[in-house]
């Protein structure tokens, strides 16, 4: 295998590991890994409407709704209309607090393992990992393409 192949490999095995890292964060601290993702986007104690978490966390839409009105019936989200179709989602102070609880050991080793490690570099490495995402979906959406066109032409 060529060093290029190698390296690809050893990226993804490292981002596969950081995935199943925070899949085992979820299931510690007793919460389904979908409610993790919801919570986790909401961190930001931003608003964020259904669509952009799906798009941002690639999580599909009927599972943050279905996470979504569980926790609006927990009284730890609500829904707040916007003027458009969608409605922004927003913690609550009870969501806040719940929040706060499973999330603080999860941020705060987060914080020591970003200080000792990634702090330096982040923004190169965050734009360097969008660029190949960006990249790699247009080749292969690219590939796509050609193949149906020669399924076309045949």
């Amino acid at each position: 295998m060529n060093s290029e192949r190698t390296k690809i490999l050893n990226f993804m095995i490292a981002i596969n590991k950081l995935d199943g890292l925070y899949y085992s964060i979820a299931k510690q601290i007793g919460v389904h890994e979908n409610e993790f993702v919801l919570l986790y986007a909401l961190s930001d104690r931003k608003p964020h409407t259904q669509r952009q978490i799906c798009d941002e966390w690639q999580v599909p839409r009927t599972t943050i709704n279905s996470v979504t009105r569980k926790f609006v019936k927990l009284g730890y989200i609500d829904l707040v209309p916007t003027g458009h179709k969608e409605k922004e989602l927003s913690l609550t102070e009870t969501g806040n607090d719940y929040l706060t609880t499973i999330f603080s050991d999860v941020f705060a080793a987060e914080s020591d393992a970003f200080r000792s490690t990634l702090e330096p570099c982040v923004d190169i490495v965050t734009h360097v990992i969008s660029e190949f995402v960006v990249s790699l979906e247009t080749l292969l959406n690219n590939i796509k393409q050609e193949k149906v066109k020669k399924n076309e032409n045949e």
